[in-house]
C-alpha cells in the first residue's frame, strides 16, 4: 500500500505535521491557514509574512530553540524535513547550508519512491524534482513559492 496524493505536502499526516511544526515556532496554526491557502496572493505582494519569516528565522537561527533541538537530536522525519522546506519556501525564511542538505536529501526520489503506488510514481518525481529546484534555487529573504501546498 502507497501513498496515493502526489503532491509534497498533500494528505492528512503533512497536515498534521505542518500544525505541529507550526505550534513548534510559535505560531497560532488558525491564523496561518488562510496564508497558507491563500492560492490568490502575489508571490511578490505578502507582506503578512514577513512576521511568520522573522519567527522562523528566530528558531532557525538559535540553537537552543524547540526546532534546533528537534533537528540536532534527529527527532524529525521525512514529512517534518519536507514540510519544513515548504514553510522556508513560502515565508522566505533563512534555509541554512546544513537544512539545505538535509531536506534535498529527504526529497531524493531514491528516498521517497518506495511510498507510492505505482500509478502515482510519475507525478511524485515532477513534485519532488520541482520541490528540490525551489530548494537549492531558494534565496533568503524572498518568497519561493505562492502556497504551501506543492
Amino acid at each position: 500500500m502507497g501513498k496515493d496524493d502526489a503532491s509534497i505536502l498533500g494528505g492528512d499526516d503533512e497536515s498534521d505535521v505542518l500544525w505541529t511544526l507550526l505550534e513548534i515556532c510559535g505560531f497560532d496554526s488558525e491564523e496561518f491557514e488562510d496564508l497558507v491557502e491563500d492560492d490568490d496572493s502575489s508571490i511578490d505582494d505578502l507582506p503578512e509574512l514577513v512576521p511568520t519569516r522573522e519567527n522562523l528565522n528566530a528558531q532557525l537561527l538559535d540553537p537552543y530553540s524547540e526546532l534546533n533541538v528537534l533537528l540536532s537530536r534527529c527527532e524529525i522525519g521525512y514529512l517534518e524535513f519536507l514540510i519544513l522546506g515548504g514553510l522556508i519556501l513560502r515565508t522566505g525564511a533563512i534555509l541554512p547550508p546544513e537544512l539545505k542538505k538535509r531536506i534535498l536529501k529527504t526529497a531524493a526520489w531514491e528516498t521517497d519512491e518506495w511510498r507510492w503506488k505505482e500509478e502515482f510514481k510519475e507525478e511524485r518525481k515532477k513534485a519532488l524534482q520541482y520541490f528540490r529546484s525551489k530548494i537549492e534555487n531558494h534565496i533568503d529573504g524572498k518568497f519561493s513559492i505562492s502556497h504551501i501546498w506543492l
